[in-house]
């Protein structure tokens, strides 16, 4: 048994017929759960019954119909078999607001869904409201005679897929309610113990009449053995390797949540840390074979399934790269899928593999050698024309994190909003992640003389900006009174402007240290790492956290859609001030203090490795002149955009005025006391206080006069 080989504490139960006293076998014993989800694992069969009828060449349209039944009302999955007949769950409730709004509001608060809803958005839409995607296109198919049997892919890899990962979510959900008793599945809405809620997750992913490591099924772990089939990714011709991480990690899941106090002791925040990474990395997992799947289907040019498996992958993107999404979107969702746009489509989904969580090898080839494997982007990769000498390419991710927090914010998702800042979610770190609470916390900041001191000197915090964003997520302080607008903006602006640019001169004064202190010192003899110059690579993590992954490797980086720290904090800036540059030979214009900073970024580097410690410190001292640019811009930009708003407003633009003015504040109210005062009393948030009150004149000469 699986749980008992990883989790030696864990006690396997007596097995009575295809059921455990206290738990389900799953893939004839691939998977041993520890509470009783055989009814779950039975929606495999009613997708059973539903291929058997639309493949039938009896009674076309009766078999249809029958198949339809079975999908609206459900057949084999008993919800409660206490009364007669027995109430059943079924694929259409997975997907269908069933319950007047209920099921749907829990839905709300998990990043998977509404990345999803996000990405399927209208172009002039800022946020999505197609809640029903994956029904409205399941039942499509029913009125497709000349190929009905889709519908039940599309309700495997739409309608299934989301509610395992709504049940990944519901175990952290019931983790941090700290339920202390298991109480029964009330309809498809209510999961009342967090262990319940990942072995039903596993039931559902597997089905029931699953042979383990085979394509015999009729449910996810089916599909991912076929998706591996093609790719070359089933270990040794057996179980599909994304098969076997899901069930590792579910196990990891379990063994967090092993001893009955987890969720109500003392190491509660602990295990929904360790949740949430689990279900981060499930979630990486999950998505490989609907990848797979959907460039299969491009590839033979299957239009149909290309239909349903853009509409699995696609959306997910929306939380990546903008113009890319747009561009997937446009090409496979908005558009019927054309094979002379193959190749330009398939670069686009492999420059998103390392966003989703997964590798060009973790795809693999196509037919061993239709399409080969791709390669991941290397070490060594440019970051906006800046070449990095370690590699840093974790670090730059943290941007992604900005976005989805994002993202998730517009739709109120604060829970969800304040689990990604505080555990992180896509910049990995020694063996976890990284987050921005961490940067924003960091006692290591102190490095940054004297503009660290002088922040904490005049917020009377050592953590300003963390207890800035907390506040917001929380609804306490200046921002128990602000619209959910504003809370979201102070949030992803102070990220922004305060956490990032703090935490990124930090590594540059790492550097500078380790040169003061004697320079080309390398590893340990024991490290892997040996030949790597710590100066190095603190300087060059400091250019990841200024520029991010998303700006890519040209110079001028990418579409100003796309970028998410400093560097594209500039781009926008630039716009309103006539400080851009474009070039002939770039495809986007770019700030003239982005081009500034690139060249001191590449001359500082250069400093770094010749251990030129004085002419170092000078370059750090031009960095920060030149980032207060942009700053400077953004608090006047937003102040003008404030002025006319009334004392309450819930306009946003005020709170990102606050978050612009207090990235500078505490610097302009150290050399010039009174023209800090007069922006405090104008700028920062307060609902009591009419924006911009002195006016905007006033606002702009105090920034010209510090």
């Amino acid at each position: 048994m699986v749980a008992s080989k990883l989790f030696p504490f864990v006690l396997a139960a007596t097995v009575i017929g295809n059921h455990h006293v206290n738990g389900t076998i799953l893939g004839g014993g691939i998977v041993s759960t520890y509470t009783d989800v055989q009814p779950q694992a039975d929606i495999a069969l009613d997708l059973r019954d539903m291929e058997d009828l639309l493949s039938s060449s009896n009674d076309a349209l009766k078999d249809i119909e029958e198949a339809k039944e079975i999908y609206f009302s459900g057949k084999h999955s008993a919800v409660d078999d206490t009364v007669q007949p027995p109430v059943m769950r079924s694929l259409f409730q997975m997907s269908a607001d069933t319950t007047n709004g209920e099921f749907r509001s829990q839905r709300m608060h998990e990043p998977t869904y509404l990345f999803h809803i996000h990405g399927l958005r209208n172009e002039t839409e800022q946020t999505g409201d197609n809640y029903l995607y994956a029904d409205l296109f399941t039942k499509s198919f029913f009125d497709d005679v000349s190929n009905p049997t889709l519908a039940v892919e599309s309700a495997v890899a739409l309608n299934l897929w989301m509610f395992v990962s709504h049940e990944i979510y519901d175990a952290i959900e019931d983790c941090k309610a700290a339920s202390i008793e298991i109480n029964r599945e009330v309809g498809l809405t209510r999961n009342d113990h967090a262990a319940h809620a990942l072995d039903e997750a596993i039931a559902y992913w597997i089905g029931t009449g699953q042979d383990g490591g085979r394509n015999r099924g009729h449910a996810l772990y089916s599909l991912t053995q076929r998706a591996g089939e093609l790719f070359g990714t089933n270990v040794d011709g057996g179980e599909a390797k994304v098969n076997t991480e899901i069930i590792e990690l579910y196990h990891e899941g379990r063994s967090v949540l092993a001893f009955s106090d987890s969720c109500t002791g003392s190491a509660n925040d602990d295990a929904l840390a360790r949740l949430h990474s689990v279900a981060n990395r499930i979630h990486a997992r999950m998505m490989i074979p609907l990848m797979q799947m959907l460039i299969h289907s491009m590839r033979e040019q299957d239009i149909g399934r290309v239909g349903i498996y853009a509409r699995a992958v696609v959306p997910q993107i929306s939380a990546c790269s903008e113009s890319r999404y747009q561009f997937l979107k446009s090409t496979l969702i908005d558009n019927e899928y054309t094979h002379d746009l193959f190749l330009d489509v398939l670069h686009a989904l492999q420059r998103s593999f390392d966003c989703l969580g997964f590798s060009c090898e973790d795809i693999g080839a196509y037919k061993t050698s239709v399409i080969a494997e791709c390669a991941d982007v290397p070490a060594d990769y440019p970051i906006t024309g800046y070449t990095p000498t370690t590699d840093v390419r974790e670090h730059a991710k943290i941007d992604l994190d900005v976005k989805q927090i994002e993202i998730l914010a517009m739709y109120n998702a604060f829970t969800t909003v304040g689990r990604y800042y505080m555990y992180g979610k896509n910049s990995k770190e020694d063996g976890g992640y990284r987050s921005l609470h961490g940067l924003a916390t960091s006692a290591n900041r102190a490095q940054v003389d004297p503009w660290f001191n002088i922040f904490n000197s005049y917020f009377g915090l050592e953590d300003y900006a963390d207890v800035s964003i907390r506040a917001a997520l929380d609804e306490t302080g200046a921002w128990a009174a602000a619209s959910d607008e504003q809370r979201s903006a102070s949030i992803v602006n102070t990220a922004k402007t305060s956490v990032m640019t703090m935490y990124g001169l930090r590594e540059f004064y790492d550097a500078r240290a380790n040169c003061l202190s004697g320079g080309n010192v390398k590893s340990s003899a024991s490290s892997p790492r040996t030949s790597i110059h710590r100066g190095e690579s603190s300087w060059d993590r400091g250019v990841a956290f200024f520029t991010g992954s998303l700006e890519g490797g040209k110079e001028d980086g990418s579409d100003i859609i796309d970028g998410q720290l400093f560097f594209n904090v500039a781009k926008q800036m630039c716009v309103y001030f006539g400080t851009c540059n474009s070039r002939p030979s770039s495809t986007f214009s770019n700030a003239k203090v982005n081009e500034e900073l690139l060249a001191l970024f590449i001359t500082g580097k250069g400093l770094v490795v010749a251990n030129k410690c004085e002419e170092l410190s000078s370059t750090i001292k031009q960095i920060e002149s030149l980032l207060l640019v942009p700053l400077f811009q953004g608090t006047i930009h937003f102040a003008i955009l404030s002025q006319n708003e009334e004392r309450g407003t819930t306009n946003s633009d005020v709170a990102i005025a606050d978050a612009y003015t207090k990235s500078i504040l505490p610097l302009i109210h150290h050399y010039d006391e009174d023209a800090g005062l007069l922006l405090e009393g104008n700028l920062v948030y307060s609902h009591t206080r009419q924006p911009v009150v002195g006016g905007i004149d006033a606002v702009t000469q105090s920034l010209n006069d510090a």
